[in-house]
């Protein structure tokens, strides 16, 4: 009786100590969402997804109960404690800013890109024209973002054609590989 009495209050020690886990294994920040996806901040998300390790989880898509929100909503909360610790007060507004700016972003990387004789030069190896150009892009640091640019026509063969660091800050671009 006294040895189940001590494991039960072990237990109960335990639970109450443990830490909501706001990391995954790569040492990304996760942020649970659940409902119709806004497909529009996908690509952006993914864009500087590296950049601020944060990465969004989809736990249900559009038929969620009361219960399923309130474990989401408790999740994302402890994740946005620990994103105020590592990035101050104001990193959502600085985040969605990011996000909210990634068209333009996209726009001018592509006037950057198209004007280049280096990158017009990658392109023709692997007969890509201008304005067909799939790519996807990867923000390093403000203003420095890496860009893969990709030919679906070679699916069989690894898409990825080459890589190239762009600066908008200088409008600079550099092969990378």
């Amino acid at each position: 009786m006294y040895r189940g009495l001590i494991c039960f209050v072990l237990c109960i020690g335990l639970i109450s100590c443990r830490k909501t886990r706001v990391r995954d294994s790569t040492g990304y920040y996760r942020i649970l969402g659940y409902g119709y996806p806004n497909t529009a901040a996908t690509e952006a998300r993914a864009a500087i997804s590296d950049y601020w390790k944060i990465k969004y989880d989809a736990v249900a898509e559009c038929m969620v109960d009361e219960k399923l929100m309130d474990s989401v909503n408790t999740m994302n909360e402890a994740t946005y404690t620990a994103l105020e610790q590592k990035y101050g007060k104001n990193w959502k507004v600085r985040y969605d800013q990011d996000i909210r700016n990634y068209p333009l972003t996209s726009a001018t990387i592509m006037d950057i890109l198209i004007t280049n004789n280096m990158f017009r030069k990658e392109l023709e190896k692997y007969c890509i024209k201008t304005d067909n150009v799939d790519k996807m892009v990867r923000m390093l640091k403000d203003n420095a973002y890496e860009v893969t640019i990709c030919n679906e026509e070679l699916k069989a063969n690894n898409e990825r054609c080459f890589t190239v660091q762009v600066d908008t800050g200088s409008r600079t671009v550099n092969l990378i590989k």
